[in-house]
C-alpha cells in the first residue's frame, strides 16, 4: 500500500509535466516572435503520439485527470504547430510597407485562428476514427495494446530525431525551450520511479520512460553545447545587430 501510494505521489508528477511540457517552447516562441531553429516533423509526430495515447486512454476507460492532461497536452502541441506556419508567413511580410504590414499582420492572425480551429476539428475527426478503430481490435488486445500502447511512445521517441538533425546542421539550439527539455525530463524521471517503486513492474511504460530520458539527456547536451546559456556569441551578435541596422536603412531610403 506505501509503494502504491507513494507510485501515485510520482505519477501526479508525471501529469503536470505532460500538462506543461509545450508551454514553456509556446511562450517562447512568442516572446522570439519566431519558430527558428524548431523542427515541424518533430511537432507533428509528438501531436500524433499524444493523440493516440488519449484515445487510447479514454477507450480503456482510464482516470479523467489522465485523458485531460493529454488533451492539453494536444491543444498545446497545435497551437505550436499553428504558431511554425504564422510566424513563416510573417516573415515574409518583414519587407512591406508598414501600413499594409499591419493590414496583413490582422489578417494573418485571423488566419491562425482558423487554423488552429481546423487542426482542432481534424484532431478531433482522427480521434473518432482511431477509436472506432480500436473498437473494431476490441477481440484483439494483442493489437490494441500495440497501437495504444507501444506506437505512441515509439513515435514520441522518433519525434527527437529531426530536432536533433536540424539543430546539428545548423549548430544552434536557441529556438528550442531549455525549460520545455527539464520539464519533460523531470517527468519522464517521476514515470521511472512511479514505475519501478511498484511491486510488479510494467516493462512497456518503463521502456517508453527510459526512452524519453535518454533523447532529453541528448537535447540537454546539444542545448548546452550550440545555445550556452542561450545567449549567442558577442561576434555573431554585433554582426546580426550591424546587419539588420543596414537593412533599416535600405528599407528607409526605398521609402
Amino acid at each position: 500500500m506505501a509503494n502504491a501510494a507513494v507510485s501515485n505521489v510520482f505519477q501526479i508528477f508525471t501529469l503536470i509535466s505532460i500538462i506543461t511540457q509545450y508551454l514553456p517552447q509556446a511562450f517562447l516562441n512568442y516572446r522570439l516572435q519566431s519558430t527558428r531553429n524548431l523542427s515541424t516533423a518533430s511537432i507533428i509526430l509528438w501531436t500524433v503520439g499524444g493523440e493516440i495515447s488519449l484515445v487510447y486512454l479514454v477507450w480503456t476507460n482510464q482516470l479523467l485527470i489522465i485523458s485531460v492532461a493529454y488533451s492539453i497536452a494536444t491543444g498545446i502541441a497545435l497551437f505550436i504547430a499553428c504558431q511554425i506556419k504564422y510566424y513563416e508567413q510573417r516573415k515574409e511580410l518583414s519587407q512591406s510597407i508598414i501600413t499594409k504590414t499591419r493590414c496583413r499582420l490582422l489578417t494573418k492572425r485571423l488566419q491562425f485562428l482558423g487554423n488552429y480551429i481546423l487542426l482542432l476539428t481534424a484532431s478531433v475527426m482522427n480521434a473518432l476514427g482511431l477509436y472506432y478503430i480500436f473498437e473494431l481490435t476490441k477481440s484483439y488486445s494483442l493489437v490494441s495494446q500495440l497501437i495504444g500502447s507501444i506506437i505512441p511512445p515509439l513515435v514520441d521517441s522518433v519525434g527527437f530525431i529531426p530536432q536533433i538533425i536540424m539543430i546539428i546542421r545548423v549548430r544552434s539550439a536557441d529556438g528550442y525551450s531549455f525549460i520545455s527539455i527539464i520539464t519533460e525530463l523531470g517527468g519522464s524521471i517521476c514515470g521511472i520511479i512511479s514505475v519501478c517503486i511498484l511491486d510488479e513492474i510494467d516493462i512497456v511504460p518503463l521502456i517508453s520512460f527510459v526512452s524519453l530520458v535518454v533523447f532529453e539527456l541528448v537535447m540537454t547536451v546539444l542545448k548546452f553545447c550550440f545555445s550556452p546559456c542561450g545567449f549567442k556569441p558577442k561576434e555573431k551578435a554585433s554582426l546580426d545587430s550591424q546587419t539588420n541596422a543596414n537593412t533599416n536603412s535600405e528599407c528607409h531610403e526605398e521609402h
